[in-house]
């Protein structure tokens, strides 16, 4: 089982998309009601160095229409099934320390979340990463090495089935809507 207790063993009602957003590679995991992954996919892309202001604005758009036609894709009767009524949407909040970059996260996490309320009616609920990790990994700075190996261990264990992250990206979304699982318990 997991080295935090509650991990695993708290079950809800929701099923819970993850959102860890980022303009080259966006992690985006849902998971049950009991933590367990069903499906995870990685979006986005590096532009080319002076990219123009359109082009920049044209990644937020596809990122954002990424992640609809994955909501899509996973709850095609949407609006009409107690699945999609119930989900909850998290997304990993800005890390307070970063020193680059964060202004643009700062458009991308605005467009996301006008394009859910705007597509769908739901407001996704933001975590900050340290309280996350913090929770989830026992230890609020946990890095992405750190990370992988703590998922690799629960992946050796059976922990998500059959299921295997890709990425960072998609621990990082996973590890955002286990703390939005274990939130919704409470």
């Amino acid at each position: 089982m997991s080295l935090q207790t509650g991990l695993f063993k708290t079950k809800i009602d929701n099923p819970v998309l993850g959102l860890d957003l980022s303009l080259t590679g966006t992690g985006i995991v849902l998971i049950g009601g009991d933590g367990k992954p069903s499906h995870g996919r990685t979006v986005g892309y590096a532009l080319q160095k002076g990219a123009t202001q359109q082009q920049r604005i044209e990644r937020l758009i596809d990122v954002a229409k990424s992640i609809s036609a994955i909501i899509e894709e996973l709850f095609p009767h949407i609006g009409t099934g107690p699945s999609f009524r119930d989900l909850v949407i998290a997304i990993e909040g800005f890390a307070f320390g970063a020193r680059f970059g964060g202004e643009f996260l700062g458009e991308l996490q605005g467009v996301v979340k006008v394009q859910l309320y705007s597509q769908y009616g739901k407001v996704p609920v933001v975590y900050p990463p340290t309280k996350v990790r913090k929770t989830v990994f026992g230890y609020g700075g946990s890095d992405k090495k750190r990370i992988k190996v703590i998922v690799d261990k629960l992946e050796e264990q059976g922990v998500f089935g059959d299921f295997k992250f890709e990425d960072h990206n998609q621990r990082d979304a996973w590890a955002v809507a286990e703390y939005a699982r274990l939130e919704l318990a409470k």
